[in-house]
């Protein structure tokens, strides 16, 4: 088996093993898709929805939990070049905000399109001007979404960093 943390020095630096955010992302992942479906079994009666669209529903969690798992390196690396703990805090807070807001519309543009795509196919999304009217409506409360989503990985990180940086300043003494 390869091993990709001699390959990319980002990786050496991560608190957090890559391995281990692919298999939190394929969990959390899984229990969003869980939480519609329990969601759905619950109130379909209720209100009067249709049968639960396995095709629907499962793409929207995986799409968005392991396109971060694959920011997050880049997400570490923007809080390593530009960590909160510098002086003037508002410009290292500017940074952020525009890139958790470039990242958050590339997230949100890739995976919706690959979403709609992946409806179209299944015939669950037409390309008719009310489809994509709806679908360009819901994009920027989508990326406020991915804007916070960012900044939630942001505060992970910093979390593990701090704590691994302490249980090294343990051992040292």
């Amino acid at each position: 088996m390869m091993d990709l943390r001699g390959t990319m020095p980002f990786l050496l630096r991560s608190p957090i093993r890559y391995r281990v955010i692919w298999g939190v992302a394929v969990l959390m992942a899984t229990l969003f898709l869980l939480q519609a479906y329990m969601h759905h079994f619950v109130y379909a009666d209720l209100k009067g929805m249709p049968p639960f669209n396995w095709w629907v529903e499962a793409p929207v969690p995986y799409l968005n939990f392991l396109f971060w798992a694959l920011l997050c390196p880049v997400v570490f690396s923007l809080l390593h070049r530009w960590p909160l703990s510098e002086r003037p805090l508002w410009r290292q807070v500017l940074a952020h905000c525009f890139f958790g807001l470039l990242l958050g519309t590339v997230h949100e543009v890739t995976t919706s399109s690959l979403y709609y795509v992946i409806l179209a196919r299944t015939g669950d999304f037409r390309w008719e001007p009310t489809y994509r009217a709806y679908a360009l409506h819901a994009l920027a409360p989508a990326i406020l979404q991915r804007f916070m989503e960012y900044w939630t990985l942001l505060v992970i990180f910093i979390a593990v960093d701090n704590a691994r940086q302490m249980r090294e300043k343990q051992t040292q003494t």
